[in-house]
């Protein structure tokens, strides 16, 4: 709605819970300058209750790291949904039942133009409340992602967007597809594990591993070790995408929420 109602010829999209410093809009504006550009994001600076960086906060940080390189090579895959800016020409024809974060970043290559990633342009967050309700919040995130990419799966043809087709399948599709791929690896594992002694290593390093994450579930205390908490960090984040791929080919959709708080 308030896109309908917009007359800039620059939108700025930001969450309710996002601190951004106080020259934000005048770098986003400098970036959109050149006529090549059509989408620019932020970069996110997460901040635990202790200040720590650790589980999300590290993947926050591999990821920033990736989309500098996507924004040097072919323009970011997705956006960070905290703070970005977008030309308002490209957008078309709004849809709510997709990601504006991702999606934005569609539209600026379906338009010829390219979305970067500004260091200078910082959004800053906290950590959910109540932990709990991080699992429920990939899930959705990542059927929003999968919806997305149905909608605008012109984007996966090589031959029309290039290598910024190539950074989608890697950055997208890839991704969702390593719980798969990490329990065919168990599978496997056991099955080849009475003919091999590589293999009998590898399923039990696997199922120590497995055992461990369990461990940290039953007993939080133990994610204090940076190791453990990136461990189960990297497990929940896989269980939810699996569980989001199956709910995806169910049918399931999902537009509306309430917010987690910060």
């Amino acid at each position: 709605l308030a896109i309908a109602e917009a007359r800039g010829e620059i939108l700025v999209f930001s969450d309710a819970g996002t601190d951004l410093p106080a020259d934000s809009i005048r770098v986003l504006v400098e970036d959109l300058s050149d006529p090549s550009v059509g989408a620019v994001s932020s970069e996110d600076r997460f901040i635990s209750a202790d200040g720590s960086v650790v589980g999300e906060g590290a993947y926050v940080k591999y990821e920033m790291w990736l989309r500098r390189l996507e924004s040097e090579r072919s323009g970011l895959v997705g956006l960070s949904g905290s703070f970005f800016a977008i030309r308002r020409s490209i957008l078309g024809n709004w849809d709510a039942g997709i990601p504006s974060d991702f999606a934005c970043a569609l539209y600026a290559v379906r338009a010829g133009a390219r979305a970067i990633s500004d260091p200078r342009m910082v959004g800053i967050y906290s950590d959910i409340k109540d932990p709990g309700k991080e699992y429920a919040r990939k899930i959705r995130t990542a059927v929003r992602g999968m919806t997305a990419m149905a909608r605008l799966a012109e984007v996966l043809n090589p031959f029309r967007y290039g290598w910024f087709s190539f950074q989608v399948w890697g950055h997208k599709l890839m991704r969702w597809l390593v719980p798969w791929c990490m329990l065919l690896l168990l599978l496997s594992s056991a099955w080849l594990a009475p003919q091999s002694r590589f293999y009998a290593t590898a399923l039990g390093l696997q199922l120590l591993a497995y055992a461990l994450v369990a461990l940290c579930h039953w007993m939080p205390v133990l994610q204090r070790f940076v190791l453990l908490r990136l461990a189960y960090f990297f497990v929940q984040v896989n269980l939810a995408l699996a569980a989001a791929g199956i709910a995806f080919l169910s049918g399931r959709r999902i537009v509306t929420w309430e917010p987690s708080a910060r």
